[in-house]
């Protein structure tokens, strides 16, 4: 059985994925824009079929790239990210054993993907210095990592945060 990759995502394109990270020639890039030009469409005129169609391929993309050894994770690059877009990969993708986690690839300063950060467990920071490897580069576990686990928040993030622990009002494995 094949190693479980991460699989990233992230709103930045391919050029600024090259200008900050390493040996990207590890990683699987699955481009929405490319996708989407590839069918001659355009992401504000696009049709019910090509979403169908675009659907359809990033989910044979990835099953392609989890079945080859060369890669050591997937690269989801979508500048049009929405709530809707993290739940249907989090529906997807995070039960296939092949896909360890579904992590955010966020800027710290401009913190530009902040309002999505409550659906990952955890959030990859781009390096703000130099190039780096992406397992290199900061990381923050955010209150969904913790509510997963059932662990307690740190103090940090609770000041962080509060409203987060007031909303925590199941265990993992039960039921409502």
């Amino acid at each position: 059985m094949a190693k479980a990759m991460n699989f990233y995502i992230t709103t930045e394109d391919k050029d600024v994925l090259k200008k900050n990270f390493l040996n990207l020639r590890f990683f699987a890039l699955i481009s929405i824009p490319d996708i989407i030009t590839s069918l001659g469409e355009e992401y504000e005129t696009i049709s019910d079929y090509s979403k169908f169609i675009v659907n359809k391929t990033i989910i044979q993309q990835v099953d392609s790239v989890l079945k080859r050894k060369r890669f050591y994770s997937i690269i989801y690059s979508n500048p049009w990210l929405n709530y809707d877009t993290i739940k249907n990969v989090h529906e997807q993708f995070s039960d296939n054993p092949l896909i360890k986690d579904i992590i955010l690839l966020d800027d710290k300063n401009t913190r530009k993907n902040e309002d999505y950060w409550q659906y990952f467990q955890e959030v990859t920071f781009f390096p703000s210095v130099k190039k780096k490897k992406i397992v290199e580069c900061e990381k923050i576990k955010t209150p969904m990592f913790y509510w997963v686990n059932n662990l307690e928040l740190p103090e940090d993030i609770k000041e962080k945060y509060p409203e987060y622990e007031k909303t925590k009002s199941f265990s993992v494995g039960e039921n409502e």
